[in-house]
């Protein structure tokens, strides 16, 4: 029997049984699809956080108070930490790391921001001139505080787009004056709408000089340090000396953490590798459930057909 006559008795045997091979093929169909959807779903995950940590800028580098310990990798809160980081701390990593593009102590805190026409409670950030380039934030118009409206703490702030809309809505806010917690501040820009990255809407807060910011939460101390490494080869060598530069002013005491995106983003990528792995696991099963029905008719056709294929035979 040559191969033409055993697909012609197959494609009869298809004719002929139209609903099993129907059913057969939708089983292999099923099995197929959950794999690739599946593995898709998770292989799109991990490409989403990666595109979201790039979108907050490239080769970050996270400076907390407090050690890292065994309970979290961020470090304690930074409330409960003996000893935090100052504006001093920031200079001098600003000034010593040769491998740091830019550096900038940041402060967070809430506020009211009052105009002649509105009230919004907002997001404040206490940062120096560099944090554009730290967090690729983009002035749509006016510009940026200057590094020596940052020294001398000038009462400047640059809103969110969405700040600046709530509150001017059409009209342009450059040159404004409003008050933040009662202190009087001039509008010199608003940025690029951005979005939400990471749950972070920076659309939704509103930035001053560091300094300005400490006299309005009354807080001498910092939140933390942020900073961007020249290249992604060259963070490891940041690292080590921003670790070596705050350890020397701080007793040869390491009390602080230091991250950077590039260990943030690994541990992400193992959450997401293990996701994906448990994805194409339940996939698989899809896989073999629907194999083994394609094997219990298969079995059932070549029960029906023995007699038949001992005729022919």
């Amino acid at each position: 029997m040559n191969f033409i006559e055993v697909f012609r008795l197959a494609l009869e045997a298809l004719v002929a049984n139209k609903l099993r091979a129907a059913l057969t093929m939708l089983g292999m169909i099923i099995g197929v699809g959950a794999v690739v959807l599946l593995v898709s779903i998770g292989n799109g995950a991990k490409n989403y956080i990666t595109s979201e940590f790039e979108g907050l800028g490239t080769n970050l580098i996270v400076v907390q108070p407090g050690k890292r310990d065994t309970k979290s990798s961020m470090g304690p809160p930074v409330s409960s930490v003996k000893r935090k980081l100052t504006l001093r701390d920031a200079e001098f990593v600003q000034r010593l790391a040769f491998n740091l593009e830019a550096s900038t102590g940041v402060l967070f805190g809430t506020g009211t921001i009052d105009t002649a026409s509105a009230t919004k409670n907002i997001n404040i950030m206490g940062a120096n001139e560099q944090l554009p380039l730290i967090f690729n934030i983009q002035i749509q118009s006016g510009e940026f505080y200057t590094a020596e409206e940052e020294q001398a703490g000038r009462r400047v702030i640059v809103l969110g787009y969405t700040v600046a809309r709530d509150l001017f809505g059409d009209i342009n806010p450059i040159g404004q004056l409003v008050k933040v917690n009662e202190s009087e501040f001039r509008v010199i820009g608003f940025t690029r709408k951005s979005g939400e990255k990471l749950g972070l809407n920076l659309d939704e807060i509103a930035y001053v000089p560091t300094k300005a910011s400490m006299r309005i939460f009354n807080e001498d101390k910092l939140f933390g340090i942020r900073a961007r490494a020249k290249s992604r080869v060259s963070i490891d060598d940041a690292v080590a000396e921003i670790t070596a530069i705050l350890k020397e002013r701080h007793n040869g005491e390491e009390d602080f953490t230091v991250l950077t995106q590039v260990s943030m983003m690994e541990t992400m990528s193992t959450i997401l590798n293990m996701l994906t792995y448990v994805l194409a696991g339940i996939a698989m099963m899809s896989m073999i459930v629907g194999g083994i029905g394609i094997m219990n008719i298969m079995l059932v056709s070549v029960t029906e057909r023995t007699r038949e294929i001992g005729i022919r035979r």
